[in-house]
């Protein structure tokens, strides 16, 4: 985040993927009322939008994208989805919520699922979230 507030504050463009991250929903509001097709807009990597927010609790901007026809199940070229995302920044509740508003709980990034992530990082909320909603090594 401080990363991102440096460069922004020296002159980098922002985008949604950086307003959805740093959790400015007025400015990912905006850009969706200009530009609707910016739902299926993807940040560094191919990463989905619906990421962003995830990845530091801004559940307010998760749900909005959400209710704006954003794809829980978007994944990058690699196939990060925002499920991963949850799942690798420790966020139990948005696992939770993405689950139960759709997304797959067995989708794998280098062979690894979100769960065998989670038992890896000693996660067992998430595990157990995961393993509730079908979620498999």
């Amino acid at each position: 985040m401080d990363i991102v507030n440096f460069l922004l504050e020296h002159g980098a463009e922002s985008d949604i993927c950086t307003a959805a991250m740093l959790g400015n929903f007025d400015s990912v509001q905006e850009y969706l009322e200009k530009d609707h097709h910016l739902i299926d807009a993807r940040g560094a990597h191919g990463i989905p939008l619906l990421y962003f927010p995830v990845i530091h609790a801004h559940q307010h901007i998760v749900d909005f994208l959400f209710h704006q026809g954003a794809d829980p199940n978007a994944a990058s070229p690699g196939g990060i989805t925002p499920l991963y995302a949850a799942v690798m920044f420790s966020q139990s509740q948005l696992a939770h919520w993405l689950l139960v508003h759709g997304a797959d709980p067995h989708p794998r990034v280098d062979g690894k699922t979100p769960l065998t992530i989670a038992l890896e990082k000693n996660h067992s909320q998430l595990a157990d979230i995961l393993r509730s909603f079908g979620g498999s090594e």
